[in-house]
């Protein structure tokens, strides 16, 4: 009896004190949970804990003809980042951490006066999409600049046996699984546990997608080179002239800036089914037919191109094929800030003219005007 009586008294004390510390460390996660937990991840656990739900936690939701979108800020003088994932930043913790956010800051600092640059990217968007959106919403902004970042995603189609140049054959509907297992809700009353949810789940999708039959990764590399070599990008080319064509009758400059591949190491971690991985001869096939064509585009139609040369950015700064970690997103903004300063500042120093001279207008005339740009 002595003996239990011995041990009880440490055994208490021990739980005792892990008790307090566990109290404590609750105290402090609650106290500095919005320096901690990163925003995307906070996102998937406020839509678990039922706050909020997909649609109001990301910049994607759904629209009754575009079927999902971006929500972009509207802007006086900005530029326009037209794109897929690697525009919109997906794996990364924070979306000033895109290079869209980074080209914004790089030019305010050098130019020494407010640039907008609108992340207009949409994860696995194809050209197709991206005309959509710039018809039916982008060209409202108010964009001087254009910026066209694409060419991978419109490299999948290629290797498909029923390619057909409007790309109908390619989507279908498809919704993330994202309920509540039984207990969570109650294990999410723990300020420490919504952190480590919240770290678990950061750069998790929760918001309604299209996605692409899946065919491509059950048809053999063998077959999906054939298929690549015998496709011809017609979509891509038809979508991005006329992409191009709408953004100079708006006013805007558009520029094309072809999407970056990795070289084949940066699959070495890839998860053995990513068709990717499987497939990369086929679709690094498929993607250089696509900056073929930008090329030819920016040719006939006169318009500025710039491609960021392959092998120039370190693996290391890779999640995947093409996706970048911050670091790897400060090479591509800096690479396009060094090629579009000029014209900013010239574009910039042009808006300020115009409405100088709207406001001297205004103010002999009486009257209040206004520009559109």
């Amino acid at each position: 009896m002595n003996r239990v009586v011995r041990l009880a008294v440490p055994v208490s004390l021990c739980l005792l004190g892990v008790a307090c510390a566990l109290a404590a460390t609750e105290w402090i996660v609650h106290r500095f949970y919005a320096r901690l937990a990163p925003p995307s991840g906070d996102a998937a656990v406020q839509i678990l804990l039922g706050n909020r739900t997909p649609d109001e936690a990301l910049a994607i939701r759904l629209h009754p003809y575009m079927l999902y979108q971006n929500n972009p800020q509207f802007v006086r003088f900005g530029i326009l980042a037209l794109g897929g994932s690697t525009t919109y930043g997906y794996l990364l913790r924070d979306a000033s951490d895109a290079w869209p956010a980074q080209l914004a800051r790089i030019l305010t600092e050098r130019l020494g006066r407010p640039v907008e640059v609108v992340n207009g990217g949409l994860p696995y968007a194809m050209s197709s999409d991206l005309l959509a959106h710039y018809i039916f919403q982008d060209r409202f902004l108010g964009a001087r600049i254009v910026l066209f970042h694409e060419g991978g995603n419109d490299a999948v189609p290629l290797l498909a046996e029923n390619y057909d140049p409007d790309y109908g054959f390619f989507r279908k509907w498809a919704s993330p699984s994202f309920g509540r297992r039984p207990g969570e809700t109650t294990l999410l009353r723990s300020w420490t546990a919504r952190l480590m949810y919240a770290h678990w789940l950061s750069g998790m999708d929760v918001g309604e997608f299209l996605s692409q039959p899946d065919a491509i990764g059950s048809m053999s590399p063998k077959r999906a080179r054939e298929m690549v070599m015998r496709n011809q990008p017609i979509g891509f080319e038809r979508n991005v002239t006329a992409l191009v064509r709408y953004i100079r009758d708006d006013g805007a400059i558009p520029i094309l800036f072809p999407f970056y591949l990795a070289e084949r190491d940066a699959l070495k971690t890839a998860a053995p089914g990513d068709y990717w991985k499987t497939h990369y001869d086929a679709l690094a096939t498929g993607y250089e037919k696509n900056v073929r064509v930008l090329q030819k585009i920016a040719a006939t139609e006169n318009v500025m191109y710039f491609r960021i040369p392959p092998g120039s950015i370190p693996l290391n700064l890779f999640f995947d094929h093409c996706h970048l970690r911050k670091a790897g997103e400060t090479l591509k903004a800096t690479f396009v800030a060094d090629r579009i300063e000029g014209l900013v500042r010239r574009l910039a120093d042009e808006n300020d003219a115009s409405r100088d001279g709207d406001e001297r207008q205004a103010s002999g005339s009486g009257r209040p005007t206004c520009s559109n740009r």
